[in-house]
């Protein structure tokens, strides 16, 4: 039996139907896992970036459901492996961030307008590599939109200067910077090194973290190392690329013994490194005493102090400023200041021309009758204490007005007391002294047997005296000889006469 074919119906073409969940949804979705109104999440924005959420893509400006799920587990304490996930192999992401930082990715201002989606501000990659988020949300461009970028921009210079801690950055498991992560966390770390030594780490480790903090050491090459120190030399400086290599191979042995690499495989140990020129600077004392009275006629009172003490005592800027009334020593006849210096530890004795006593003196008798014997003798203008930053932009404003175009620093009166008195014929165990450091030969009996005594430390002032006036007989004169006492002048040969 046959059937017709022209009349039966051919089924449709089966059709099936995918529900597609979005990875990437906009704000009015992203505030429904956090359990808010999208009017409340636009209001907590700021705050929350400031806290490590995740913000929008720089195109779409949506937000990824997944990074905030991460989020909200590493805000809970969940696990590390999860939330923080694995470290970044180094040959997939180091050439790109090379040459994102051979284009100057820290230079200019910190939040600039990015290309993406609009109404979004881009910060820096060091930011970034600080816990800031890479975009921050600003809503179309205005005063509104200009008010969040200038609050932002002085987020990020709090946290540049150190004022406040930066926003806590969660690294990668097994990745450098959670290697130098415990390592901050260790006894070592918070109280038996200076905070000069932790100081110089973070310095360094600004240059690592952009570039290697997310990855595991062991995936990093000869070749990664060797563009990212010739990187740094051209953008930064020698010494600071010389720095940053210094932090590396520190913070690699100590990796090493975290188990996060081996300490034989540094790749550093392939580059050699160019060591930056010493410096050399000094000045004379006419010139600190003009900046000191400069410094003094334009309220300055607490760097002209700085600056004397620098002069006198030889002491390092973070001596001078740190120094507080219970380092002071007053019998009447003189004024003087005995510390431990914040390098070395070594106890440092300060002592003062009449000159400085007096200017001391005088500005001691305008400081509060209730300033604690603990707290910094030093103020700025505003009666603040004196920090690393606002010293050396004061003294370069003093500097500019009395020496323009001087590039000379405050750290350069300590070796300007050093040239003196070996000018006016101090040992180095002398000068040792004075310095409160291991300058003579043998570093380790210097420190061991010498230890700091007055005599000694008013025998190198006497003997800068004798340099100071040596040194300036030499520039006015003929020259002066500068043998030490008992040292006789080597017998001069007659030179050969020239064939005629």
């Amino acid at each position: 039996m046959s059937f017709p074919t022209e009349n039966r119906r051919v089924p449709p073409a089966m059709t099936m139907c995918f529900k597609i969940v979005p990875r990437d949804v906009p704000a009015s979705a992203v505030s429904r896992p956090l359990g808010i109104s999208e009017a409340h999440f636009a209001n907590c924005l700021a705050d929350l970036l400031a806290r490590g959420f995740p913000g929008p893509g720089a195109t779409t400006g949506n937000f990824d459901l997944k990074a905030v799920e991460a989020w909200q587990d590493r805000r809970s304490g969940l696990s590390g492996a999860i939330v923080a996930g694995m470290a970044k192999d180094a040959g997939a992401v180091v050439a790109e961030r090379l040459a994102a930082m051979r284009n100057g990715y820290d230079q200019g201002p910190l939040l600039q307008r990015s290309k993406g989606g609009p109404g979004l501000l881009a910060l820096e990659q060091g930011m970034q590599a600080m816990g800031f988020p890479s975009s921050v949300p600003c809503g179309p461009d205005g005063p509104d939109a200009w008010k969040i970028a200038q609050e932002w921009n002085a987020r990020c210079q709090v946290a540049r200067t150190g004022r406040e801690p930066a926003p806590k950055h969660v690294w990668p498991r097994g990745s450098l910077g959670e290697a130098f992560d415990r390592f901050r966390t260790t006894e070592i770390w918070k109280t038996d090194w200076a905070h000069r030594t932790r100081e110089d780490w973070e310095r360094g480790w600004s240059h690592i973290a952009p570039i290697f903090g997310d990855l595991a050491p062991r995936t990093v090459t000869l070749e990664h190392i060797d563009a990212w120190y010739h990187a740094l030399k051209v953008m930064k400086s020698v010494s600071e690329a010389h720095r940053a290599m210094k932090i590396w191979r520190a913070l690699w042995n100590v990796a090493a013994a975290m188990h996060y690499c081996s300490a034989e495989q540094d790749p550093s140990f392939g580059i050699r490194r160019e060591t930056p020129r010493g410096r050399s600077a000094t000045w004379e004392e006419g010139e600190v005493v003009r900046l000191v009275k400069a410094a003094w006629r334009r309220k300055y009172h607490g760097l002209a102090c700085i600056i004397a003490i620098a002069y006198d005592a030889q002491f390092a800027p973070v001596d001078s400023r740190s120094l507080c009334l219970r380092d002071s020593r007053d019998d009447g006849m003189k004024l003087w200041f005995e510390i431990d210096r914040a390098k070395t530890g070594r106890d440092a004795l300060a002592t003062l021309s009449l000159r400085t006593q007096a200017l001391i003196r005088a500005y001691v008798a305008t400081l509060p009758n209730n300033l604690l014997p603990s707290a910094p003798i030093f103020m700025t203008r505003t009666g603040a204490a004196y920090t690393k930053n606002s010293l050396a932009k004061n003294f370069r404003d003093i500097r500019k007005l009395v020496f323009p175009g001087d590039t000379r620093q405050l750290q350069d009166m300590r070796r300007t007391g050093a040239v003196e008195a070996q000018s006016g014929g101090a040992d180095l165990s002398v000068i040792s002294q004075k310095m409160a450091n291991t300058v003579a030969s043998s570093a380790h009996l210097q420190k061991t047997y010498l230890p700091v005594n007055q005599a000694a430390v008013e025998l190198a002032d006497e003997a800068r005296k004798r340099g100071r006036r040596r040194i300036r007989e030499n520039k006015s004169g003929p020259k002066v000889e500068t043998l030490r006492p008992g040292e006789l002048k080597p017998a001069r040969e007659n030179p050969a006469k020239p064939l005629k």
